[in-house]
């Protein structure tokens, strides 16, 4: 059994993060189908200049490689609303960690600190424990 620990985030210091969810985000976080994710990879390269900073293209290239099938194991992959996201989780399941030493156990992508928020918040995505 693989342990998950809580993702590192670049700026978080710079950032005050609130991790107790508010009523505005009493929604769950939508996980994404196989079929949603084949969209996500559409929709993401066209909307998304990948250039621009590490987790975009980590977030695109990943998900397009285990939709065909380069990565073994199970990854979970997660927006904070669907169809119209800002922030997008990609968490490593069972039996990927052990194969993939380079990915972390958690990649995010966000355009906002909401969106951010509200997938650290889902319990049933982020294992804090």
């Amino acid at each position: 059994s693989s342990t998950r620990h809580p993702p590192a985030l670049l700026g978080a210091s710079t950032v005050r993060w609130s991790l107790r969810p508010d009523s505005s985000s009493s929604m769950s976080c939508h996980r994404l189908s196989n079929v949603e994710l084949r969209e996500f990879v559409r929709d993401f390269r066209l909307r998304k200049d990948l250039t621009v900073g590490p987790s975009t293209a980590k977030i695109y290239y990943t998900a397009r490689n285990y939709l065909a099938g380069k990565i073994p194991g199970e990854l979970v992959f997660a927006v904070d609303r669907w169809p119209d996201f800002s922030a997008v989780m990609c968490a490593a399941g069972e039996g990927t960690y052990q194969y993939m030493q380079d990915i972390e156990t958690y990649t995010f992508y966000w355009e906002d600190n909401e969106g951010l928020q509200k997938l650290l918040c889902d319990e049933k995505l982020v294992d804090w424990g």
